[in-house]
């Protein structure tokens, strides 16, 4: 049936970090991060995948789609520029409820 979806712009700048989270309050069935703008070493994602750690290295163009449910953070930002990105989650259309 039909999907709700929300997203967002993540501006992250020198020294900036963001905390372990989880996307998994409104039963989500995707997330997702495009990453627009990516000065070199400006943070890593993290995704933890039980006893795995996943660090993904963002550049310009990349799309990284994983579950809601996934806890992942995101390094300190540290470069001298700003990272550009937007995050997404996709779940099922409350409308027919």
């Amino acid at each position: 049936d039909s999907l709700r979806h929300g997203f967002w712009f993540n501006e992250m700048a020198p020294g900036h970090t963001t905390t372990l989270h989880s996307h998994e309050e409104e039963d989500e069935l995707l997330s997702a991060v495009y990453y627009l703008s990516c000065p070199e070493n400006s943070g890593r994602l993290i995704l933890h995948d039980d006893e795995a750690l996943i660090l993904v290295t963002p550049r310009p163009g990349l799309l990284v789609l994983f579950p809601p449910d996934l806890p992942h953070e995101v390094e300190r930002n540290g470069s001298l520029g700003t990272r550009l990105s937007v995050a997404f989650n996709f779940g099922p259309s409350n409308s027919g409820t």
